[in-house]
């Protein structure tokens, strides 16, 4: 399998709402759909994030003004996976940092961090190393850009479809990640840079 790894780029926002448009994500439901609107560089006080259109919305938005960040896999020109990653400390104020305020610190000693929050692939493709080409081209990009560590925050175990967007904890280790924190079945995850 050839696939090409692109950074995400404002001229890709069409591609990239077809992706999150025609691939079941989430709970694989229609109104679930989160077009990864959640994890971005924005502020996200006063966005509706209530239905599926206004998180697509929010992502084109977001997409075009360089807030959601990250990488999207290829074959054969079409869109099969996606991971998103964004500098850390421009994140705090998104909806998604919310679900992790409860248990990762957001204090690094001016050390300059890069999170993955989530991966979303194919079904039909799942399995076949898609997130891992996705995890090697960050961690190449990271080095080249001067980021001190990468983090990620999968769950301990799998809880169901809706909780894995996070990646796997053996997928980061088998790239040297470690376990940073672990509260209640959640794990922040790092690999220092330097």
């Amino acid at each position: 399998m050839e696939l090409e790894i692109k950074k995400l780029t404002p001229d890709l926002v069409e591609q990239y709402l077809h992706f999150f448009d025609a691939t079941p994500h989430d709970t694989n439901r229609d109104e679930d759909k989160c077009y990864c609107a959640y994890w971005s560089s924005a502020n996200s006080s006063g966005k509706d994030f209530s239905n599926a259109l206004s998180r697509r919305n929010i992502a084109k938005q977001y997409v075009q003004e360089g807030h959601i960040q990250g990488y999207l896999a290829f074959l054969n020109g079409e869109i099969v996976g996606w991971c998103n990653t964004n500098t850390k400390k421009n994140c705090v104020n998104c909806e998604g940092w919310k679900y992790l305020a409860t248990f990762v610190e957001n204090e690094d000693n001016n050390l300059k961090g890069k999170s993955i929050f989530c991966f979303v692939v194919k079904p039909e493709l799942r399995r076949q190393k898609i997130a891992t080409k996705l995890l090697m081209k960050i961690i190449e990009d990271a080095k080249q850009e001067g980021y001190d560590y990468l983090e990620a925050y999968p769950y301990v175990e799998t809880l169901g479809f809706a909780s894995d967007f996070g990646g796997y904890v053996s997928m980061y280790q088998q790239f040297g990640f470690e376990i940073y924190a672990n509260i209640d079945g959640k794990v922040v995850m790092r690999k220092y840079l330097k």
